[in-house]
C-alpha cells in the first residue's frame, strides 16, 4: 500500500495509489486526516484497507496531480 499526500499547497488531501491511479481517501470519508501522517497516527491503516476492498471514493489519475 502506498500512501500519497496530494493537492494544492495547505489544501492536501490523503489518497492510496493503485495501478497508476489515486484513490481519494476524502472522498470516502471526509473524517480522514489531511496528511499521511496524521493517518499513520490515528492507526487507520485497517479502515483504509476495508476502503480499498470497497473501492469507495474518487479515483484520479495519477499523472492529473
Amino acid at each position: 500500500m502506498k500512501l500519497v499526500s496530494f493537492g494544492e499547497k495547505g489544501q492536501e488531501r490523503v489518497g492510496v495509489v493503485v495501478d497508476g491511479e489515486i484513490l481519494d481517501l476524502a472522498t470516502s470519508d471526509v473524517s480522514w486526516p489531511g496528511s499521511v501522517m496524521g493517518l499513520l497516527e490515528q492507526g487507520a491503516l485497517g479502515e483504509v484497507t476495508r476502503v480499498l476492498e470497497r473501492g469507495a471514493g474518487n479515483w484520479i489519475p495519477k499523472d492529473s496531480v
